[in-house]
């Protein structure tokens, strides 16, 4: 009841927490953590330099470097050992005491104990186990003091007062020789002791706290009584008041009132299975917390609105608690960084590959076909801007809102950019160039089809360069309703770009230009992504025609930066317009200022729809390399390490041409000419729906030989 001799404190403290025991069998543990700690820096030393000066200030062992560089010490070493607690503020007040009544090894070892055992999660960024004992609290004064619970059970006040006096343990609230003596009870008795003290205070102040008018005058009748506690055996106060005080009570009979009270009622196993019924509520709170705090802060940046997004984060942090439980998640590298308190809220997740893929795989509408996995490598590698191998939920969110809700443009951008470095596995980019920028002075090939069309039969838009070929009706595949669909799609993404508010010109011309390897490699995404569909025939005829169309416009570039002005070239053209603007009279007859080639479907897999058509002979080439990547039956992705390292590379029989390119305008406005195409990617997509199926998936046996869920947008 009296306390403790300061003599024997610390080595009391040591014997009744069980910390001499931790000391003995990690011996020199302190030691080589002060060692490894030296010069380092982190989020958690910045925050203890802050709080060094604020440590029993007016105590004169801290008012020197001596006391002030031991506190140091001694937080940072705890910090380095614990990094999921790091540090918190409360830890330095508490340890400054310790280091007055035990050396620096002894007091790092309390403070072991304290956070990790007597007070387990007090001391974390969100200071749940304080929250959970506040929860108690209130129940206990529910139970024991119902006059006061009833009186202010709508504001919970009574329980937020006491959330300070446990996180100091009545250390900054309480005159400090009074304090101590709770201490030693607390060390030797457990954590029961304080939930003894704070109903003893209430108590004693129940006749006051009845008459309060407001929550105010209730504080001050609480702090009044807490600052008047005095300690008799004590001469002379070791820390002396700033303003004078009017006693209250004595601590020794504070100590006895609390345990003849509540001494037996409240006990150690009692507050256990309190705090076990309060811990469910209390995290469930904080997650509800920050799953608020999460969609807050990716308001407008994704195409999600708020249920949606909830949805989303609901199962991406499903899959990532999942994986972490059953250990198929990386840890990460900088253990520190997984837990800085000033990370943003949608970065306190991050999934690795194999997560992702699980996800990507379940939602993403282009994950179909006989090969997704190679999609879902692209966007990882895509959307891994760190390269650390992980990604966060506002990544994650982007992508998946791109693919099922955004417009047209949007989802074709997404799409063109997966087949760009650094989307784009190395391995398929074997034998090839990379990506050439885009050219300053022809950004968008503009230039170059401007003068050829000067002299020959090719006419493009003005304001974006789109060939007006495009727009028409190419053959009998194509109905007239087809074409002016095409037209009205294609004036209404000219519209579009004009609007600087929704994309901006340059965000499109900065895109790179796309090589020859690059472009096979989306024609088989977009080929696989295909198959299984009920319109499978057609689309592979829009397919093979928006190649054929996009090979041409790629060839015309690159004879024009090759030196399209010397006689030779510029007969051979000649020759060549002309060859193909008989091949197609009807559209000549008609007056159009058409390139005729780009209205033939790929004599490779349609012959019968070009018969007499003759084609570039390097157009034809890279059509047949095409055609080998759909067709060869051998190629397949096995496993995710195999698509990682790299996927079927163009053989050896067709080097690819590294003067051909072409960028995402031509590939946008070749792509608005087939409606079939334009449909899969223009469909949007319930994700609320669709993640809900795949949670009930998740549950049930899987149907797939290879294990392996396939989402397709043809059954949405």
């Amino acid at each position: 009841m009296r306390g403790l001799p300061d003599s024997l404190r610390g080595e009391m403290w040591m014997v009744y927490s069980g910390a001499i025991n931790e000391m003995a069998t990690n011996p020199g543990y302190y030691k080589s953590l002060i060692e490894q700690t030296q010069g380092k820096t982190t989020i958690a030393t910045d925050e203890i330099e802050r709080d060094l000066h604020r440590s029993l200030p007016e105590h004169k062992a801290f008012q020197s470097n001596l006391g002030i560089d031991a506190l140091r010490r001694v937080l940072t070493a705890y910090a380095f050992r614990n990094p999921h607690i790091g540090y918190c503020q409360a830890m330095n007040i508490v340890t400054s005491v310790l280091l007055l009544f035990a050396n620096e090894e002894e007091a790092f070892w309390l403070l072991v104990a304290l956070c990790e055992r007597m007070l387990p999660d007090y001391y974390n960024t969100k200071v749940v186990g304080a929250l959970v004992d506040q929860g108690v609290l209130e129940e206990l004064i529910s139970e024991h003091l119902p006059h006061l619970h009833g009186h202010y059970s709508t504001t919970g006040l009574l329980s937020m007062i006491a959330l300070s006096w446990f996180l100091t343990m009545f250390l900054s609230v309480m005159p400090f020789e009074s304090a101590v003596n709770i201490l030693d009870c607390f060390f030797c008795d457990g954590a029961k002791v304080i939930f003894q003290i704070a109903l003893a205070i209430l108590d004693a102040c129940s006749d006051k706290l009845a008459r309060c008018k407001d929550d105010g005058e209730a504080i001050s009748v609480l702090t009044q009584y807490v600052d008047g506690v005095t300690n008799a055996d004590v001469a002379e106060p070791i820390l002396k008041a700033t303003k004078s005080v009017e006693t209250s009570i004595d601590v020794s009979l504070l100590i006895n009132d609390a345990y003849l009270k509540f001494g037996d009622v409240i006990t150690n196993e009692l507050i256990d299975r309190l705090r076990l019924r309060q811990r469910l509520s209390v995290v469930q709170g904080i997650e509800e917390t920050t799953m608020k705090n999460v969609i807050r802060s990716l308001d407008g940046e994704t195409c999600f609105d708020i249920d949606e997004l909830s949805a989303l984060f609901t199962l991406y942090k499903e899959e990532y608690q999942a994986s972490i439980y059953w250990r198929t998640g990386e840890k990460p590298a900088d253990i520190t960084q997984e837990y800085n308190p000033n990370r943003p809220y949608y970065d306190l997740y991050r999934v690795d590959f194999t997560q992702f893929k699980a996800l990507f795989l379940a939602l993403c509408p282009w994950a179909q076909g006989v090969a997704p996995e190679p999609v879902c490598v692209k966007a990882f590698k895509l959307l891994d801007e760190s390269n650390q191998n992980t990604v966060n939920f506002k990544q994650f969110a982007w992508c998946i809102g791109v693919t099922c809700k955004s417009d047209l443009a949007d989802k074709l951008l997404l799409f063109y950019k997966l087949h760009l470095p650094p989307a784009l596995p190395d391995s398929e980019m074997d034998n090839s160039t990379e990506a050439s920028e885009p050219d300053p002075k022809d950004a968008d090939g503009t230039e170059a089809i401007e003068n050829l069309a000067s002299s020959k039969p090719i006419s493009v838009s003005h304001s974006k360069s789109f060939p007006t070929s495009i727009a028409q009706p190419r053959s009998k595949h194509n109905s007239p309703a087809s074409g002016s669909f095409r037209a009205s799609s294609i004036e209404m993404y000219k519209q579009r770009s004009l609007d600087s508010s929704d994309m901006c010109r340059t965000d499109v011309v900065n895109v790179a230009h796309m090589n020859q390897v690059q472009f096979i490699q989306m024609w088989k995404t977009l080929y696989d992504m295909c198959t299984g569909s009920p319109d499978e025939q057609q689309l592979y005829h829009s397919i093979s025609t928006v190649a054929t169309l996009l090979l041409q416009i790629g060839e015309v570039g690159k004879q024009y930066k090759s030196g399209l002005n010397s006689p030779h070239n510029a007969t051979e053209v000649e020759s060549l317009e002309t060859r193909k603007a008989n091949s197609s009279p009807d559209t000549h007859a008609k007056g159009d200022s058409v390139h005729s080639s780009s209205q033939k479907a790929d004599p490779l897999l349609h012959p019968a729809d070009s018969q007499g058509e003759e084609t570039d002979p390097e157009s034809e080439e890279v059509v047949r390399e095409l055609e080998r990547c759909y067709m060869k039956e051998d190629v397949a992705v096995d496993d995710t390490a195999d698509t990682l390292k790299g996927s079927t590379s163009p053989s050896k029989e067709s080097q690819p041409d590294p003067n051909w390119s072409v960028n995402f305008e031509q590939f946008l406005a070749s792509m608005l000419t087939e409606p079939h195409l334009v449909a899969i990617f223009e469909k949007d997509t319930d994700i609320i729906k669709v993640a809900e199926n795949y949670r009930h998936r998740r549950l049930k046996p899987s149907n797939d030989d290879n294990g392996v869920t396939t989402n397709s947008i043809f059954n949405k």
